[in-house]
């Protein structure tokens, strides 16, 4: 799995996740991913949006939000899935999926190389 992020200035890093996403990693990704790119690029007024995933409502990741006083979109639950982010991952996954790899990491490279078109 790999968390990646975009906005209208550019596409920001992927992300490799090990294991399971859970709200710490996602805090982490976050902190050390997200809010760095976002910084570089944005002008001030940015809106964070994710959905409605678990590790997204939990408490220490809203806390993280109100502490780094980053603006979230609201998300309405049992809305549709009208993720913004599946309109480049879904193309990503159709041009590296005929490509064989031998590993995760491998598979990674390629989708670094790859990145949106």
């Amino acid at each position: 799995m790999i968390w990646g992020c975009f906005s209208a200035a550019g596409v920001g890093p992927l992300v490799k996740i090990n294991g399971n996403m859970d709200s710490q990693m996602y805090s982490d990704i976050l902190e050390q991913h997200m809010l760095p790119h976002a910084k570089s690029i944005m002008n001030r007024g940015w809106v964070f949006q994710h959905d409605n995933d678990p590790k997204h409502r939990f408490t220490k990741v809203q806390e993280w939000f109100n502490f780094k006083k980053v603006k979230a979109m609201p998300w309405p639950s049992q809305s549709p899935d009208a993720n913004p982010i599946e309109h480049m991952s879904n193309p990503l996954k159709k041009r590296t999926a005929s490509i064989r790899v031998r590993n995760a990491e491998e598979k990674f490279a390629l989708l670094q190389k790859s990145g949106p078109k």
